[in-house]
């Protein structure tokens, strides 16, 4: 496992940022890489309701997430499969009122064939993430 983490201070009320992080459908327009998210109206096995990721960078073009995890206001996992390995997106969020501290931890799963070439760039895809933190930041600080 690679873990990759970034966090954002975000001046907007926590529970804006909360409601838009859970929209799945709302990650086009803060990361770069997403091109369409759009509810599949399935579950997988254990009956998360499954989400069509379409990305618009090198690589797969097409991956399948749920949200695996929620704590109302404080904390979102997705799990992503379909693309080169899976991996899980986690979003923390600390602070009070116009404050919000928000982290993203990142977890990859590849392969032993994948593991080295991911770890070689684990430094720019943080960068990457970062900067779509800065654009998730200015979205909501602007809504």
């Amino acid at each position: 496992m690679i873990e990759i983490k970034n966090s954002v201070i975000i001046h907007s009320n926590k529970d804006q940022v909360f409601n838009y992080l859970c929209d799945f459908e709302n990650f086009p327009y803060w990361n770069y890489s997403v091109s369409k998210v759009e509810k599949l109206n399935k579950t997988n096995n254990n009956g998360y309701e499954l989400y069509g990721i379409y990305r618009n960078s090198s690589g797969p073009r097409y991956e399948e997430g749920f949200i695996k995890n929620l704590k109302r206001g404080e904390r979102i996992v997705f799990t992503i499969n379909g693309g080169w390995f899976p991996y899980e997106v986690e979003y923390n969020l600390s602070g009070k009122e116009n404050k919000i501290e928000l982290t993203n931890l990142a977890r990859l799963y590849p392969n032993l064939i994948k593991y080295v070439p991911l770890l070689l760039a684990k430094n720019q895809l943080k960068r990457a993430v970062g900067q779509n933190l800065n654009v998730l930041k200015e979205t909501l600080e602007q809504a």
